[in-house]
């Protein structure tokens, strides 16, 4: 792989783990304000929380099986990673929006059909799950991502691995315990969404700036 910048391994290295470290913090805030903004169209019941959770595993699934794929493809593949980190951001921001809708659609939906709250909040659950699913995928396509270009600067998969991992499960814990505890509580929901999505919108920006004349291939 060319050295781009005169950027070193080692600091390839470090920054693919801030990276993930980053990914997984705002993937759980997100996580976490999305569930909070289901429970009020679906109400404080486990729909919201469901729907949230079996939509997140299931788009980080189909990111984590087509990332991989789409990076060796990429003749740039750092500015791939730059380019999914500034469509988190922008999708996840974007959700809100969508969410807030779902408001009206229930409206509709229950002029429609009555008092059957049963097919209502099952449309309602397959919309959200529309409208999450694009972010949960690019969330889940950040870790294979970063899981070849961390192997391709050390050679070595279970170190890749488990570095990888680590951060992106360190990130995630203080994801939920900054945002559960402080974030939401001290700025809201949209103001900490805004900030996520922010985080990984620069990140994404760095990373397109620092690796914009670079060519590379895995190996």
């Amino acid at each position: 792989m060319k050295n781009p910048n005169n950027l070193q391994p080692r600091g390839k290295q470090t920054m693919l783990l801030v990276t993930i470290f980053v990914t997984g913090f705002t993937s759980l805030v997100y996580e976490i304000i999305w569930s909070r903004k289901l429970s009020l169209v679906f109400g404080a019941n486990t729909l919201a929380v469901s729907t949230v959770l079996s939509v997140f595993m299931a788009g980080l699934a189909f990111g984590s099986l087509f990332g991989g794929k789409l990076i060796e493809k990429s003749k740039n593949t750092y500015r791939f990673l730059g380019i999914i980190e500034v469509l988190i951001g922008l999708s996840c921001l974007s959700t809100l929006f969508l969410i807030d809708n779902l408001n009206k659609a229930y409206l509709v939906l229950f002029n429609l059909v009555g008092e059957n709250l049963v097919f209502v909040n099952l449309i309602n659950f397959f919309l959200s799950g529309i409208i999450l699913l694009i972010p949960t995928f690019l969330i889940g396509a950040v870790f294979p991502t970063i899981i070849k270009l961390y192997y391709t600067e050390i050679n070595q998969v279970g170190g890749s691995v488990s570095w990888c991992y680590s951060a992106d499960t360190i990130g995630g814990a203080m994801g939920v315990l900054i945002s559960g505890l402080f974030l939401i509580w001290s700025l809201g929901l949209w103001k900490t969404s805004l900030l996520a999505s922010m985080l990984n919108i620069l990140l994404g920006i760095f990373i397109l700036i620092l690796f914009k004349t670079e060519t590379t291939t895995l190996i």
